[in-house]
């Protein structure tokens, strides 16, 4: 058998001890068989299920394993905790979405809320939520308020009785319960949602459960796959394990298989004189023996003291092919979560450079999109909120026009900044060798006040009259 035949192997064996195994409900492995029909056709159906279609090629069919069940809370969190690249698949969103920040701007471009960003700890608020809800399937964070008349926490949140938004606090998906009352009302904002739930911290000594009304708390959720999956997961989402746990299970059972075999590369051979009739009868104590002494020799000092006629040769093993499995498997693994390899494998956004420039727009775009579906709506409730405080900016005046506006992603790490600068420098040196510009218009154009890229308008010589001035443009401001 090849080194790549035994890493395939490997690779098999991985799969037959899957995760899958402690979810919720056990998980029945869809069998495959192929069939004839009349026509003398091959097809795969589903013998459990009897789904497939019988008369269409393997190579073309498609069986769905119906009996599946979804990942637990409690995996969830296993294989966030013990897995770098399961804890690194569900952190990119909320790392990048957060980490260049937002706005909360009024008509006159007044960002309102950066001193209530600051004393709530939003950014790192929101990137913990938003991070528990993609791994757990949705995730709570409650206001913590201060309000006229001390109402219950189960009441409505009233905007003209309230006066600070006090703190931020997060909640997981094991300390809450939802209960069996959701909205049916298609009117409300809180439709098929739980008006009230029930929250249980995890802290030490006694439990001080309470119940919240929903205006209290911000909702993040967690992979979104409709109503219908909501419903049977009890108003949960699923996690966004759910969707990439197969893919993430063969990049880890390739990588598994690879160290495996890489411990295997060279491989002791010994030959023993007389060795088949010493591994029975009378002298099959003194081949033990023999056995024992060459391998203990061979581990604790490298090398070995054998009988006359006994030899130890060292067979070098392969494990070519594995690049290709294991750049497959990375690359499937890109597709199915949309992040490129780049961000995949733990690079830093500048890893993401003008070579790559398609794969960088991409990552952006999912970026953005999580913004704007998964925390836009959260953020929007908080400032609603602290703006109708009277402790709030506005001191409960609520402004007729105000924005959350997310910082633009593509901002330059510092080496790209360096290169763009020494790029401009070098073309700086061009203009002025060749006379087109003076040292001064270089000085005036970049040094002066905050570093640009452009170019100052320069006064031009013509032979008809006096100098005409006009400008030459460059690319914009850094």
């Amino acid at each position: 058998m090849s080194a790549l035949d035994r890493l395939r192997r490997g690779v098999v064996a991985a799969f037959s001890d899957s995760a899958h195994s402690d979810v919720d409900a056990p998980i029945v492995e869809v069998e495959r068989e192929s069939e004839r029909d009349d026509a003398g056709g091959s097809a795969y159906t589903n013998t459990s299920t009897g789904a497939g279609i019988v008369g269409i090629d393997v190579g073309a069919a498609f069986t769905a394993n119906f009996s599946r069940s979804r990942v637990s809370t409690k995996l969830a969190l296993q294989i966030y905790r013990f897995s770098g690249l399961a804890q690194r698949l569900i952190d990119i969103l909320p790392l990048y979405g957060t980490r260049v920040g937002w706005e909360v701007l009024t008509d006159d471009d007044t960002n309102i809320m950066q001193g209530e960003d600051r004393r709530l700890n939003t950014q790192l608020v929101l990137r913990e939520a938003w991070r528990n809800g993609l791994r757990d399937g949705g995730c709570y964070v409650f206001m913590v308020t201060s309000e006229r008349g001390n109402p219950e926490l189960s009441e409505p949140l009233d905007p003209s009785r309230l006066i600070s938004v006090d703190k931020l606090q997060v909640y997981e998906r094991a300390e809450i319960d939802l209960g069996g009352n959701f909205n049916g009302d298609p009117r409300s904002d809180n439709y098929r949602r739980p008006d009230v739930v029930s929250i249980y911290p995890n802290i030490a000594g006694p439990s001080n459960s309470f119940r919240a009304h929903y205006s209290r708390l911000l909702w993040l959720p967690g992979n979104d796959a409709g109503e219908s999956v909501r419903t049977r997961n009890g108003g949960w989402d699923d996690s966004y394990y759910d969707a990439i746990l197969d893919s993430l299970n063969r990049r880890e059972a390739v990588a598994s298989s690879g160290a495996t075999h890489a411990t295997r590369l060279v491989i002791p051979v010994a030959t023993l004189k007389d060795m088949k009739p010493a591994r029975s009868g009378k002298g099959a104590p003194t081949f033990k023996d023999r056995m024992i002494h060459m391998l203990r020799n061979m581990s604790n000092t490298r090398g070995v003291a054998l009988p006359e006629g006994d030899s130890v040769a060292l067979l070098s093993a392969s494990i070519s092919g594995f690049k290709d499995l294991d750049d497959n498997q990375w690359s499937n693994l890109a597709a199915d979560t949309g992040f490129p390899q780049t961000i995949l494998k733990g690079d830093t956004p500048g890893g993401l450079n003008a070579n790559d420039q398609s794969s960088k727009d991409a990552f952006d775009t999912r970026i953005s999109a999580g913004q704007n579906s998964d925390i836009r709506e959260p953020l929007e409730k908080l400032y609603a909120a602290v703006l109708a405080s009277t402790e709030g900016p506005s001191h409960g005046a609520i402004p007729d026009d105000w924005s959350l506006t997310f910082s633009p992603l593509g901002v330059p790490t510092e080496l790209e900044t360096a290169q763009l600068r020494k790029t401009v420098a070098e073309t700086d040196a061009i203009y002025v060798q060749s006379r087109v510009l003076e040292p001064e218009d270089i000085i005036r154009s970049r040094f002066q006040g905050e570093y640009s890229t452009e170019i100052i308008s320069v006064d031009i010589p013509t032979d008809e009259g006096p100098a005409v001035e006009e400008e030459v443009e460059v690319e914009g401001r850094l």
